[in-house]
């Protein structure tokens, strides 16, 4: 487990959030008021030389298997339209909707901003699931 995990738990166990980690994955399970079943799956790659790249994702948001044009659209629509580019929508190979965030953070700044940019990522996931809703079922 890398310094950035480390300090990564310390801000989760200070904001008395849940997790746990798999090799060099945290996953956390979280609620909104519109998603209610969102798990942030959390990747650090530090190669030690340079800052680190922070993934934090979530995958499996909805299914548009059988509604292809309606996936893109809405993908397409997504990234146009929320969070002037800071989270990327994709329609993965099996046509589920999912959503990343990257990032490079130096150790001090980590520390500092990590729960600010989940927090801001899953506000992010929570205010457009109504709209994936909508396409997916209207």
């Amino acid at each position: 487990m890398n310094k950035y995990y480390r300090t990564l738990i310390k801000k989760l166990e200070a904001e008395g959030l849940s997790y746990s980690f798999d090799d060099d994955t945290s996953f956390l399970n979280l609620a909104g008021e519109n998603y209610r079943n969102y798990i942030a799956v959390i990747y650090i790659k530090d190669d030690g030389d340079n800052m680190p790249l922070v993934t934090i994702g979530t995958e499996n948001i909805a299914s548009f298997k059988g509604k292809e044009s309606k996936g893109y659209a809405l993908c397409n629509e997504l990234n146009k339209t929320t969070n002037s580019g800071m989270v990327k929508f994709i329609i993965e190979e099996d046509m589920e909707l999912s959503a990343y965030f990257f990032t490079y953070f130096s150790e001090d700044y980590f520390y500092e901003h990590s729960y600010s940019f989940l927090n801001t990522f899953y506000s992010i996931i929570d205010e457009t699931y109504p709209m994936i809703m909508r396409a997916l079922y209207a």
